[in-house]
């Protein structure tokens, strides 16, 4: 059974009322902005959630920076996956973030969902910022990413800018583009950082670092936990297209990656992310990707998976890819069963989710 703490003597910073268009209260930069201080006048209704699994020592190293956000979150909430590493009981101890625990490791969707879940039980929740163990946060990250996602009402996710920890002047990820016609991929990764802080549109968000409305969640659902790792939020991005929401990239929203945690060594070649993302790419376009597109793209689609495939046997990842494909050719028949699905029933298992974590049953 999942348990929760609440840190002593925290309070929910007050929800002010949505403006007439629809998109929120959005932040407004004070004069002291123009002078290289970035003041919000805003108050916050954001949750943040973290997943984590034996990720102790990075909270405790990225933690801070969270914390100390220009314009605070309203709660702060870790997911803990299962952890052994003494993750809960030291979480619990610090009293200034919420903790909680699954009992057993679920995989990164799961936890996910499980922190969204919980933060959609509080109706002044208006935004979702899910960030993972390994991100430092910039003090303004929540801030300007607030301004770019309810600066359209029908934007449903704002990706932020992702710098690598180990070269800081290079983008580890801004979001999620099209690098080909069924490719989807990191938008700017290896590219300086963007010097124009102007939105820049984007396919989905990076779930690496992200702020999502609320209404997205409840309209199209949660993450796929099927998929458990990796593609869950390319996933998501190509629902929330469907259903006519977009995304926007906010440059000025900026942490720097460290990565690594799960690219362990796959058995004989590869990497577990190999595994990982050749397991779900696939199925993610079969269950999500609009109709049109498949008509229109249906070939280039395919040769750009025998492509990667190849360039597998090339790299000596050929294990790994070859490994997650064949489950992927599996997994097509679910696939087709999610796309038959009617577009909202996700929305409506996503609800029934809540209740039994309200219950306290899952």
């Amino acid at each position: 059974m999942a348990a929760a703490s609440r840190p002593a003597g925290a309070s929910r910073l007050k929800k002010r009322r949505r403006t007439g268009n629809g998109g929120g209260d959005c932040p407004v930069r004070s004069a002291a902005s123009e002078a290289g201080a970035v003041v919000w006048s805003s108050v916050s209704a954001t949750i943040a959630i973290i997943p984590s699994f034996n990720g102790l020592a990075r909270l405790r190293q990225n933690l801070p920076a969270l914390l100390a956000q220009s314009l605070p979150f309203a709660r702060v909430l870790v997911i803990d996956d299962g952890s052994d590493d003494g993750s809960v009981e030291a979480l619990r101890a610090r009293g200034d973030v919420e903790v909680l625990s699954l009992g057993r490791n679920r995989g990164f969707a799961a936890a996910a969902n499980a922190g969204i879940a919980r933060a959609l039980e509080d109706p002044a929740t208006d935004a979702i910022a899910l960030v993972n163990n390994d991100v430092e946060l910039d003090r303004d990250w929540h801030g300007a990413a607030v301004a770019v996602l309810f600066a359209d009402p029908r934007r449903g996710a704002c990706a932020t800018c992702l710098l690598r920890a180990d070269a800081p002047e290079r983008v580890d990820s801004a979001g999620i583009e099209w690098r080909a016609p069924g490719w989807a991929d990191n938008f700017l990764a290896g590219a300086p950082a963007p010097a124009d802080p102007a939105p820049r549109a984007v396919l989905g968000a990076s779930a690496g670092a992200a702020l999502y409305r609320r209404e997205l969640f409840e309209d199209v659902g949660l993450f796929d936990e099927s998929l458990v790792m990796y593609q869950e939020d390319v996933d998501l991005a190509l629902r929330a297209r469907r259903a006519g929401w977009s995304a926007a990239l906010a440059p000025a929203a900026r942490g720097r990656h460290a990565g690594g945690s799960s690219n362990r060594p796959f058995p004989l070649g590869g990497s577990w992310a190999d595994y990982w993302n050749a397991r779900n790419r696939l199925p993610v376009l079969v269950a999500a990707l609009d109709g049109a597109d498949w008509q229109r793209s249906w070939w280039p689609i395919v040769a750009a998976q025998a492509r990667h495939l190849l360039a597998s046997v090339r790299e000596r990842r050929a294990p790994a890819v070859l490994a997650g494909t064949a489950r992927a050719l599996t997994r097509l028949p679910g696939a087709l069963r999610k796309r038959r699905q009617d577009p909202r029933s996700r929305a409506r298992q996503a609800s029934s989710a809540r209740r039994r974590w309200t219950a306290g049953r899952v």
